[in-house]
């Protein structure tokens, strides 16, 4: 997710830029309280520097330019708490003017994929679908 937060906020010209972004309980900050591991694991050393944090939080690097935006989460995601990353960059999505959807289920844990017990959150692939067609992205 954080990777894919990336690459849609970071390009650095048109051909680079990705026509959407899809993410799903993504990080999408890497300051304090949010998952440590993907901080640990990209930022190495400079894992506590809040300019560094700053810098590679792409919550802090949305712009007028980045691509639609589907996320989705659920509010119980321990790992990834919500708050600071999928509803922080639905606002900044929005901020920045943005096409911008977000889907948040009341229930689940981090790293769901289309949980086959749980119909209710497994929907959240046929919204993405009908995001997907009405801009033209899918038949």
């Amino acid at each position: 997710g954080h990777l894919a937060a990336s690459c849609a906020t970071l390009f650095r010209n048109d051909s680079e830029r990705p026509d959407f972004a899809l993410l799903c309980y993504a990080v999408l900050t890497l300051g304090e309280g949010t998952h440590k591991g993907t901080a640990e694991n990209f930022l190495g050393e400079d894992k506590h520097d809040p300019v560094a944090q700053a810098k590679w939080s792409p919550v802090n690097n949305v712009n007028r330019t980045c691509p639609p935006t589907f996320l989705w989460t659920t509010d119980t995601d321990v790992a990834v708490p919500p708050l600071l990353n999928t509803y922080a960059m639905f606002e900044a999505c929005k901020r920045e003017g943005i096409d911008v959807e977000m889907i948040s289920f009341d229930h689940g844990h981090h790293g769901l994929g289309i949980p086959k017990n749980d119909p209710k959150i497994a929907s959240w692939t046929d919204t993405c679908r009908l995001w997907l067609k009405k801009r033209n992205f899918i038949d």
